[in-house]
């Protein structure tokens, strides 16, 4: 699987399909299989731990500070 596939393509059921069927067969002979989540990170993280999933990846340093930052920011304006 490419580390590239990220957007509305990860979520067509053929590809929801194949990441299902690659993570069988590792899970079968003990391999790990790690995948990377976007927003909304906790509910794509458990979607992916439930298929079978062992590692997640959950957006990028940059990502997610940007979004705490962002929230945090919009939040004291706010007050």
């Amino acid at each position: 699987m490419s580390l590239g596939l990220r957007g509305p393509q990860k979520n067509h059921p053929k590809v929801q399909d194949a990441i299902k069927k690659t993570v069988d067969v590792a899970n079968k002979y003990r391999k790990p299989v790690a995948i990377g989540v976007g927003q909304p990170w906790e509910e794509e993280a458990k979607k992916y731990i439930n298929l079978g999933c062992r590692m997640i990846e959950i957006g990028h340093d940059v990502v997610v500070l940007r979004s705490i930052w962002k929230d945090l920011s919009t939040a004291i304006r706010n007050r």
